[in-house]
């Protein structure tokens, strides 16, 4: 009642869609997570509203039967607009999440509305397991690849008899990569920018690795943003060689 609904019902289909402050914010966590959270807000909401509602309507009722439908003992509880919100907001809450409750309706009115909360409840309950699922499955996904693609080459190495400190090579390689970069492919990240924006993403990543670089020092600026588009990142292990003599760059 006093919030607007359509504009929290969006943020839990779309949290992103606020003001640029928070996209920025937004932007360093999972987004699955800060749906979860959202979704969680709504839930809340929705509790709110139908205990307003609820209030409204316990204010038309007899306070007998108000108090012997919420089992209130202490008359106080009824003599005020927080008491009897508190218990409404209650009341609403475990309707809607499943918990017990010494709630008796005396009316078949306040049956109907407590089954439909209740359903209501019920498939909030159901959405909300969904979303957790669907949340622990895509964190799971990206590990369940890489896992894939690092089997697949140590079953190839094992196929060909490659030798075994090789293969620990290779093994210290993956480590290190999903140490590091969690298994990802920054350049197949990047292609999937267009143009305009994986220059200043990339640009972002190098400056401060070219800033350090002695020789780039007085650079042209044109110069060092073609430099910069050149350049790539890659994961080496202690030990390994980046580069032998007599090798193109």
């Amino acid at each position: 009642p006093w919030v607007r609904l359509n504009r929290i019902g969006r943020l839990a289909l779309a949290p992103s869609d606020l003001s640029p402050q928070f996209k920025v914010f937004a932007s360093y966590i999972n987004q699955h997570f800060l749906q979860a959270f959202f979704s969680v807000c709504v839930i809340v909401l929705v509790s709110h509203v139908l205990a307003c509602f609820n209030v409204m309507y316990l204010w038309s009722q007899d306070e007998e039967v108000v108090s012997l439908w919420f089992e209130i003992e202490d008359p106080l509880w009824l003599e005020s607009w927080g008491g009897v919100y508190l218990q409404s907001l209650l009341w609403a809450w475990c309707h809607l999440m499943g918990g017990n409750g010494t709630w008796s309706p005396q009316t078949p009115a306040q049956a109907a509305w407590s089954i439909t909360v209740q359903v209501i409840g019920n498939l909030i309950y159901l959405y909300v397991i969904a979303l957790f699922i669907s949340i622990f499955q895509n964190s799971a996904q990206h590990a369940q690849d890489f896992n894939g693609r690092r089997d697949m080459i140590t079953t190839f190495l094992r196929a060909r008899d490659v030798p075994k400190h090789l293969t620990l090579r290779v093994a210290n390689y993956f480590d290190a990569l999903w140490n590091r970069k969690r298994g990802m492919d920054e350049q197949e990240v990047l292609e999937a920018l267009p143009s305009f924006l994986r220059h200043d993403v990339m640009w972002q990543l190098n400056k401060s690795f070219i800033s350090k670089v002695p020789m780039f020092h007085g650079a042209d600026a044109n110069e060092l943003l073609l430099l910069n588009q050149a350049l790539s990142h890659q994961v080496v292990t202690p030990g390994e060689f980046i580069i032998r003599g007599g090798e193109q760059a």
